[in-house]
């Protein structure tokens, strides 16, 4: 990505405690026309934003920059306003109220436009519509049903039908859509709670009903970040929820006023005021990195992220404009993992194209389309197995010698049917060296063949040992060792059971000694063959 010539490598300021080193940022001014520029959003290389620059002429326009030419251009312009944008792709949704007749109520429709093409109505009632937002195939908003009641709305935007999802009545404001799951805030007596709709079970149900407001929440599909008022009645904090764990974090809670999150991958960003100044605050699951993002201003408000891309509203200037900041190491393009491989460690690393094999929670693994390379790719995501995904991240090495991924963005470009595993004798498991820099097993353990740590890999044996989460299977000869079996929250097979595995090949380091290891993650991947 070329970058223009007045970008700036900013001084970061930590905010909190680090686990790693903070992250690089770049940050470079997007609009600083006369008047305001608000509401950012951001998608690939494409922002978009609310301009007020012609506002005395024809209210507030939209308008976009491509990140790569470093060029803005307008978006819409049309008479009264287009407010809100919201980008998924190339499509924005927006708001716009070019049909109020004069003297009538003061109303906004949704509206859609693909980027460089010509704006139509979504919807076009006599109730207002706000808070839109789009996932592939539907877009989700807000409408007024009268009496103080509020309804959330998804379009099919191939059939054009519409369907209610909350349907209750009271107030249903702010949705987020991403994958299965519809966010949206409840208003219930006088506080507002945050419900999910799973579009595969057509279910509501609550996601977090403490005491105080959840409201303004994203979500990625996997997780959900909101702002949350529980603390304190004048300084709300920032919560996650992950839909697969069922478990709820508080993400900050430091004083002062944080609001407004976005989460994208790993990373989720907010406005944060405690330090008497609004900062653009990120927050990195993988590794617990807090840092503050954007550079010296009055404020820095209503942030919005797409992978390593964050956008604001910010102050410097007097008036509203937009910044942005590219956040994360700079990786070089590798055609294959096995280049990979041969690289050493801190290489910023991106591949496309590779197969999702197995998703342990904490980690996944990826593989080429050809199954002759594999690595482990650190950090919860939401993957599934046949997945074909793209990853940018830093080459590591655990203790163990197992070469992985620390990834900062990853992107699934469609989904596809799950590898099938390389069946292998336990002799070959693991395998040799590999280069300079990826280990096999250690010497005396007999490490046979390529090396295929990170692959899909099968293998059989009996059971010589057993315990919670994991077990072990008779080397091959007894003085190669057992080969260990991860499989955390799975039933481990007894001792002397005969049974088949299935999962991530790895390294599992006792002492200094590298020995063979899988990971298995489901329960159809442990197999009993005695019964």
């Amino acid at each position: 990505m070329r970058l223009c010539s007045w970008l700036v490598l900013v001084a970061i300021i930590a905010c909190g405690a680090s686990a790693r080193a903070d992250l690089a940022v770049i940050e470079s001014p997007v609009s600083t026309a006369v008047n305001d520029q608000i509401l950012p959003a951001v998608f690939g290389g494409r922002i978009v934003w609310e301009d007020y620059r012609n506002e005395a002429a024809a209210g507030a326009d939209l308008w976009w920059y491509d990140i790569q030419a470093g060029q803005s251009y307008p978006l819409v312009e049309a008479p009264e306003d287009q407010i809100a944008p919201f980008i998924w792709d190339d499509l924005v949704v927006f708001e716009d109220n070019r049909d109020t007749t004069s003297g009538g109520p003061y109303l906004f429709d949704v509206w859609m436009v693909q980027i460089g093409g010509t704006a139509s109505a979504l919807t076009r009632t006599i109730q207002q519509e706000e808070s839109s937002c789009l996932y592939p195939g539907r877009a989700v908003f807000a409408r007024d049903a009268g009496n103080g009641n509020w309804n959330i709305i998804e379009k099919n935007l191939e059939t054009l039908t519409e369907t209610p999802i909350g349907a209750t009545l009271g107030a249903e404001m702010y949705p987020s859509t991403a994958g299965k799951y519809t966010v949206f805030s409840r208003l219930s007596g006088t506080q507002y709670d945050l419900w999910a709709y799973d579009r595969v079970t057509a279910s509501v149900f609550p996601v977090c009903q403490a005491s105080g407001d959840q409201w303004l929440a994203s979500t990625d599909g996997r997780r959900v970040v909101w702002e949350d008022w529980r603390n304190a009645e004048t300084a709300p904090d920032i919560y996650m929820y992950d839909f697969l764990t069922q478990q709820e974090t508080a993400i900050c809670t430091q004083p002062g006023k944080q609001q407004d999150p976005v989460i994208s991958g790993s990373y989720i960003v907010w406005s944060d005021g405690r330090s008497g100044q609004w900062r653009v605050q990120l927050h990195d699951l993988n590794t617990g990195l807090d840092q503050a993002i954007s550079g010296v201003t009055p404020a820095a408000l209503d942030p919005r992220i797409h992978e390593n891309v964050v956008v604001w509203r910010d102050r410097r200037n007097g008036d509203d404009d937009v910044y942005m900041a590219q956040v994360g190491p700079s990786c070089s393009p590798f055609a294959t993992i096995g280049q990979v491989r041969l690289s050493p460690d801190e290489t910023g690393v991106e591949l496309s194209g590779k197969i999702v094999t197995r998703d342990l929670g904490n980690s996944f693994g990826i593989q080429e389309p050809d199954r002759s390379a594999g690595i482990l790719v650190k950090g919860v995501w939401a993957v599934a197995p046949g997945d074909s995904v793209s990853v940018k991240g830093i080459l590591k090495t655990l203790e163990s010698g197992e070469r992985i991924l620390e990834p900062v963005i990853v992107r699934v470009a469609s989904a596809g049917d799950a590898p099938v595993p390389l069946g292998v004798n336990n002799r070959t498991l693991g395998g040799e060296d590999f280069g300079d820099f990826t280990t096999g097993l250690s010497s005396g353990l007999d490490g046979w063949g390529l090396n295929n740590v990170g692959n899909l890999m099968r293998a059989w044996g009996r059971v010589t040992a057993s315990g919670n989460g994991w077990f072990a299977l008779a080397g091959w000869n007894p003085s190669a060792g057992d080969l260990r079996v991860e499989c955390p929250g799975l039933t481990a097979p007894a001792v002397d059971a005969m049974v088949q595995v299935t999962g991530i090949a790895g390294l599992n380091l006792s002492g200094e000694t590298r020995n063979r290891l899988i990971r298995a993650a489901r329960a159809e991947d442990i197999v009993p063959l005695d019964q």
